[in-house]
């Protein structure tokens, strides 16, 4: 089963079951539409950073980068989009936008790897059976089992104090960002899912220390500027760029705050106290004289067995999952999310009966909180303990 799966079960068992299981699927014309624009600035971002070594990457200028952007998109406008054959403007339209796009992306993946020890070292890495990197497996009670499968956008590596260090990139040309909270009720596990997979299993990067997992904006990022706000375009765009998910903290702490966690992290990540960096937090000058690490309401840093607590959480969750499927637990009973609702652009509504959302799921008013204080008794507990 993919991530992708995975999700839309927890959103929906009904609906799982009428896309994955029946294959009721809405005819799709091929043009550029979100899923094809998105395949397009993952292909694009990873023959770009593919192509060259690290050093040639980062000393590309932006009109070095519009060239070779160029070349990489229109390879992939003539061989998966079947070039200019049936396209009316609007289509012309988007491409264009879309390549605009790309090349902010770009400038801000460049002005990230340049403030950092990390670099993409496997692009777009399959984790499968039969391969150097297989897939987590959740065996439930009566024998079956449960295999997430899929493709890494980037893997990140560096050599941190002596041993390797992890962290994955997960690209999101859309308004997805990562919540914490959500992985009370088996969401937003995905990247999660992907950075145990490397880890605990037997992989070239088994026992790696874990750095984290990121989304990374990467098209169709809107910096909308409110009524009365004082910042400048670039302020803006800086802050739709930003990136959003789970960090490590500081090898051995406990604190969520410091300026260690970025010492140990990202080497030179900010040139001044007050520059913004792309990861969820920045460092401003404390009352003590000290630089300080702020992060936002939403950020979240874990300790090294924080992170061993979440795995074997994650697992548990992959564990019930199965056993639900294999229950043959298919009910339209939707989960509803604060800015989310599944059924509102579901393709099964003519078919479920269900479209008062009666059953429905709803989440806790604080989830990451809550999310929080369950891993904390994850932790405390057996569970937690040993890797």
């Amino acid at each position: 089963m993919s991530a992708s799966k995975l999700e839309t079960y927890r959103l929906c068992p009904f609906q799982f079951f009428c896309g994955s299981a029946l294959h009721l699927y809405t005819r799709k014309k091929i043009q550029l539409d979100p899923v094809n624009q998105g395949n397009l600035i993952h292909y694009c971002l990873e023959q770009m950073l593919r192509n060259h070594t690290r050093d040639a990457f980062l000393a590309l200028t932006p009109e070095e980068l519009e060239e070779k952007l160029q070349y990489w998109v229109n390879q992939y406008w003539n061989t998966a989009l079947g070039g200019d054959f049936s396209k009316d403007p609007r289509s012309y339209a988007v491409y264009a936008e879309v390549q605009r796009q790309l090349l902010i992306t770009l400038l801000h993946v460049q002005a990230e790897l340049r403030q950092t020890r990390f670099y993409p070292h496997y692009l777009e890495l399959p984790i499968q059976n039969h391969t150097a990197f297989t897939p987590l497996k959740a065996l439930t009670e009566d024998g079956h089992s449960l295999q997430i499968e899929g493709i890494i956008d980037r893997v990140d590596t560096c050599e941190l104090d002596g041993k390797t260090c992890v962290r994955i990139i997960d690209y999101k040309s859309g308004t997805k960002s990562f919540s914490f909270g959500n992985l009370r009720y088996g969401l937003d596990m995905q990247m999660l899912i992907y950075l145990f997979s490397l880890i605990y299993n037997q992989t070239p990067l088994q026992n790696a220390k874990i750095g984290g997992v990121l989304y990374m904006p990467a098209g169709g990022v809107k910096t909308n500027q409110e009524r009365g706000s004082a910042k400048s375009k670039q302020e803006l765009e800086q802050d739709a760029y930003r990136m959003s998910g789970l960090l490590m903290a500081a090898m051995g702490e406990k604190t969520f705050r410091g300026k260690q966690i970025y010492q140990w992290l990202h080497e030179k990540l900010v040139s001044t106290p007050d520059e913004m960096g792309n990861i969820p937090a920045k460092l401003k000058a404390g009352t003590s004289g000290a630089s300080e690490l702020i992060t936002g309401k939403n950020d979240v840093y874990l300790s090294e067995s924080a992170f061993h607590a979440l795995y074997r959480y994650v697992m548990e969750t992959l564990k019930q999952t199965a056993q639900q499927i294999y229950q043959g637990d298919i009910a339209a009973n939707p989960l509803i999310l604060p800015k989310k609702t599944v059924c509102k652009y579901c393709n099964y509504q003519d078919i479920c009966g269900n479209l008062q959302q009666q059953p429905c799921r709803t989440t806790e008013p604080d989830a990451q909180e809550a999310m929080l204080e369950l891993l904390k008794t994850w932790e405390a507990s057996e569970y937690g303990m040993d890797k």
